[in-house]
């Protein structure tokens, strides 16, 4: 009984530093634990950063930007640029 309330206690203290719930820690000691909660943080961290990349959306390119890219594009030195506007 009393290696089943270590082993508890064990598995809160994991669960609060690494932020992994305690249902999903059934390691038979702290090692196995602790290992157990760091690949599921990892996990949770690689998803949700992939989520947050597909829910955000696309930054839309302004009309100066894209004015920029076509002056560059169309006078790649800016001495045609400016000598049409000098």
């Amino acid at each position: 009984m009393q290696r089943y309330s270590e082993l508890e206690e064990i598995k809160r203290r994991i669960s609060k530093e690494t932020g992994v719930p305690v249902e999903l820690l059934d390691g038979e000691n702290e090692e196995e634990n602790r290992s157990r909660a760091l690949a599921i943080a990892a996990f949770k961290k690689e998803r949700q950063e992939k989520l947050e990349e597909e829910l955000t959306p696309p930054q839309r390119e302004t009309t100066e930007d894209q004015f920029s890219k076509w002056v560059e594009s169309a006078y790649p030195s800016n001495e045609g640029f400016r000598k049409l506007f000098s």
